[in-house]
């Protein structure tokens, strides 16, 4: 158990991460990048995502939910898709590495 003021994050730069990012409309991707944990940049990706796909959208994009299997740290390439949700529900991304499905990420959207 961390003892307060005992910090066990490593901080690190989301918008030198997002800098290489390819972007599309309904999709990010990027080369595998080793300096980061696989999770940290599948997260920084998908808030590039929903800023890109969602850029009218009023409020805070927060992380809501993960459902994937283990995580392929050693995948060349890594990407997430919009495949739906809003309204009530978080949207969903689909995870991909080197083109292969590896799990859904969620985020939802708090009002401004």
């Amino acid at each position: 158990m961390a003892r307060d003021g005992d910090e066990r994050r490593v901080p690190f730069d989301e918008h030198a991460i997002a800098a290489n990012f390819e972007r599309q409309e309904k999709a990010v991707g990027s080369v595998r990048d080793p300096s980061v944990s696989f999770i940290s940049q599948v997260v920084v990706m998908n808030k590039v995502l929903m800023a890109t796909a969602f850029s009218a959208a009023k409020g805070k994009w927060w992380f809501a939910g993960l459902d994937a299997g283990a995580w392929p740290n050693d995948c060349g390439s890594v990407g997430v898709k919009f495949d739906g949700g809003l309204g009530t529900k978080p949207v969903r991304s689909i995870i991909t590495a080197d083109g292969r499905s590896t799990g859904k990420i969620y985020f939802s959207l708090t009002s401004a």
